[in-house]
């Protein structure tokens, strides 16, 4: 019985301390087991990552050893690059992104997002979101001012950012192989069965609950995994007109095009300013109306008031 509370009470010890705050020192302790990959295997295969973590389970090798480097840390790199396309290929070159993409396979490229808006206006755009290994997405992007030009068009904004996820991935594995020890520490009590029954139902809903945390660290580690092995590329496509579709009687034809919707326009907009003055015309001719009429009451005062008074000589 002594035992038995021994080992429950340091399990909740050790339950506890995978879930405080990390230390300084528990922070950056496993990095000198962590070797940082070179650039060449900067990418982690779907298979490889899957090995790694069966691995981890079962305590041979930390978790994080499947999560790439660079320069000792673990970096999520976003890369967003504006392409000015001429209006009548922005579609064209969309779509070749994106079967470049698609035909370097899921392990290499994903698209994740694509829309256009506009085709076929001066205004049209559109948007591809792609997730890329390094391996891929470096070259792809290198090559890209080059590849653009079969389509008439050019980069004129580029940027790449990144996000540190050294601390968190760190801490996450730390806390990941805190919950794997304690698991095994209550399996191990669950399987002596050295208790009474309601032992033992204690024993399994704190088995239970360490399970769950464990499951949860395994999701966060796997989606941190993949935000550093995988690098977002946004790229924005810009429609830009062909001084050839220009003319001299474009504005006109353009004018006689919108001559209706115009027309429509003013209407509109002479209904809308009706109903804002309508509510208050009578109040506005009230208001003249009496404005008039004092006006001419004070006028005739005055002009009485002005007239000159004629005496007659005779009498005097």
């Amino acid at each position: 019985m002594i035992k038995l509370n021994t080992i429950l009470l340091t399990a909740c010890v050790l339950s506890l301390a995978a879930c405080g705050g990390s230390e300084p020192e528990r922070e950056f302790r496993p990095l000198s087991r962590i070797s940082p990959a070179p650039e060449s295997s900067y990418a982690v295969t779907e298979d490889s990552a899957l090995d790694l973590s069966a691995a981890a389970s079962s305590g041979n090798v930390s978790a994080t050893d499947s999560v790439p480097q660079r320069a000792g840390r673990f970096l999520a790199y976003t890369h967003n690059r504006t392409i000015s396309v001429p209006t009548d290929r922005l579609r064209d070159l969309l779509e070749t992104h994106m079967t470049q993409c698609e035909d370097a396979g899921p392990e290499n490229c994903l698209v994740t997002n694509s829309n256009v808006h506009g085709l076929e206006t001066n205004y049209a755009s559109g948007n591809l979101a792609l997730k890329a290994s390094p391996d891929w997405a470096i070259p792809f992007l290198e090559g890209l001012p080059e590849s653009l030009g079969e389509f008439n068009s050019n980069v004129y904004a580029s940027s790449t950012s990144t996000v540190d996820l050294t601390a968190q991935i760190i801490d996450t594995d730390a806390r990941l192989e805190a919950q794997t020890t304690l698991r095994d520490r209550l399996q191990q009590l669950l399987e002596s069965r050295d208790g009474d029954l309601g032992e033992l139902l204690s024993v399994e809903r704190e088995l239970a609950r360490v399970q769950s945390e464990l499951d949860s660290y395994e999701s966060q580690l796997a989606n941190l995994r993949q935000r550093v092995s995988m690098s977002d590329i946004n790229l924005s496509y810009d429609a830009r007109v062909s001084p050839t579709s220009q003319s001299v009687w474009r504005p006109v034809t353009e004018a006689f095009g919108d001559f209706f919707r115009n027309v429509a326009f003013a209407l509109s907009s002479i209904v809308t300013i009706l109903a804002f003055v309508l509510p208050w015309l009578p109040v506005v001719v009230g208001l003249i109306w009496l404005f008039m009429f004092f006006f001419r009451k004070a006028f005739r005062k005055k002009k009485t008031t002005d007239a000159p008074v004629t005496t007659d000589k005779g009498d005097a």
